[in-house]
């Protein structure tokens, strides 16, 4: 029982992972005028899931070697966005369009969902399709996470958090330029009725939030006080300057190396 307890006894940590999800049921409660009762329970589950998601994060954090490469960290990303487009392929071939399978009923149902206006929160706001500007956006993170990691780690340190976000980022980048890019749109298959339909990138993207403001919290080199404007654009400057710097060093070195 004591093993259980500490698995699930609240941190601040563990509760990061919640964040995401809390804004939306937020959002959804708003919309709903305070009438919880038909979206209640498909509002709390999912924050069980998280939660559950964020106590193995943090349990994996003490146990999981560190200082892994960038293709090793890559790889790991590659296998996730791969088992998401795996999900996906099976949703279209299986799943005719306006039909679900219920894994649990009214809960969790499989469908097969075509969506153009990317994340929930610009579809909860009636956003219009945003398929070349998540396109873009898609590749340009997919190209800058190995360098800003890199950066972060040689500049900052190397830790379980760190190379969390960097994974979840990569895998959710890779999805999602694949989708915007071949297909026109992000195929959801994990509809929770009374909400909206999801994909695993969705969860790679809340994962990598969280483990980003762990990292965060957990770097005893980064400060999150408010210095004054002046001080923070000063830092902010020094940011670019530190990444542009080791981009050139980066791009120098790989042409050596040839």
């Amino acid at each position: 029982m004591s093993t259980i307890w500490r698995f699930l006894r609240p941190t601040i940590y563990k509760l990061m992972f919640l964040l995401g999800w809390l804004l939306y049921s937020l959002s959804a409660v708003l919309r709903a005028n305070f009438d919880v009762a038909p979206i209640g329970i498909n509002l709390l589950w999912p924050a069980i899931f998280f939660y559950i998601v964020g106590c193995s994060m943090v349990l994996m954090s003490k146990f999981l070697l560190r200082s892994h490469r960038v293709a090793q960290l890559t790889a790991v990303a590659l296998v996730l966005a791969a088992a998401d487009h795996a999900a996906k392929i099976a949703s279209l071939s299986l799943i005719p369009v306006g039909e679900s399978i219920p894994i649990v009923l009214n809960r969790l149902h499989l469908v097969q969902v075509t969506n153009v206006t990317g994340p929930w929160i610009f579809a909860t706001f009636g956003s219009a399709p945003v398929v070349l500007p998540a396109l873009i956006l898609s590749v340009i993170l997919l190209f800058s996470a190995p360098l800003l990691f890199r950066y972060y780690s040689v500049t900052y340190r190397q830790s379980f958090w760190c190379e969390a976000a960097f994974i979840c980022l990569m895998a959710s980048s890779l999805s999602s330029a694949i989708d915007f890019g071949v297909r026109g749109g992000v195929v959801d298959y994990l509809y929770i009725p009374g909400h909206f339909a999801a994909d695993l990138k969705d969860i790679f993207a809340e994962v990598f939030v969280a483990s980003a403001l762990i990292e965060v919290l957990d770097n005893p080199k980064i400060s999150i006080r408010w210095t004054g404007w002046k001080n923070e654009f000063r830092d902010l400057r020094n940011v670019i300057v530190g990444i542009s710097r080791f981009a050139i060093s980066e791009m120098r070195r790989s042409r050596h190396n040839r």
